[in-house]
């Protein structure tokens, strides 16, 4: 994250931490530039937590790095390999590192987070049609819970509502009270549950 010459940034990005002290230079890109993420960010920023989700995001998205790489810093962003689909995107947020050695299914480890997690509140994908008017050209497609194994709805930013079943709330005195039986998330919930863990719907 050092080549942001066409970007737009703080006027103060790079003189306020040279002058605080913070700043840091080189080491994963042009020697002598800010390095913004371990300026901004610090060393620990290349957790595996966090890290990993990147590394399959460009894996599956651009292909290469094939090996994950702990300390290396890949680019934040990349040119996919190809056109990059709805239901790319939509893979993308079910992937549980899938024919890798963390895959948490294929393995039994739950060390690693992956990007489908189960315990997700809600997933969106936001698409983006340039040819209609703004008001109309975004689709918000919408897992009211995790996604691994729900499903996506598309919700225009022309609605101006939804089905009694997806609309449903909760005035906030009730915190903590969720109703099980009517709150889509546990609906969306559920059925991850039985899906992610086949063993609990054996009688």
């Amino acid at each position: 994250m050092d080549d942001y010459d066409d970007a737009i940034v703080s006027k103060e990005l790079e003189s306020l931490p040279k002058e605080r002290g913070f700043a840091r230079y080189g080491t994963e890109g042009k020697d002598g530039r800010l390095n913004l993420r371990l300026t901004y960010s610090g060393d620990e920023t290349l957790t595996d937590y966090s890290h990993m989700r990147t590394w399959i995001g460009h894996q599956l998205l651009a292909g290469g790095y094939d090996a994950y790489d702990a300390e290396g810093a890949y680019p934040l962003c990349f040119n996919p390999k190809g056109k990059v689909t709805l239901e790319d995107v939509m893979a993308v947020m079910r992937n549980r590192f899938e024919g890798t050695e963390y895959s948490p299914d294929g393995t039994g480890r739950t060390d690693m987070r992956v990007i489908g997690t189960d315990a997700a509140l809600s997933v969106h994908v936001a698409q983006v049609h340039p040819e209609l008017p703004a008001d109309r050209s975004c689709v918000t497609w919408e897992s009211t819970g995790p996604c691994v194994y729900g499903v996506f709805v598309p919700l225009s930013n022309a609605a101006t509502s939804v089905n009694e079943s997806y609309g449903r709330s909760q005035p906030a005195k009730d915190k903590g009270a969720f109703d099980a039986q009517a709150y889509p998330y546990y609906a969306f919930k559920e059925l991850t549950t039985l899906c992610v863990e086949p063993d609990s719907c054996k009688v």
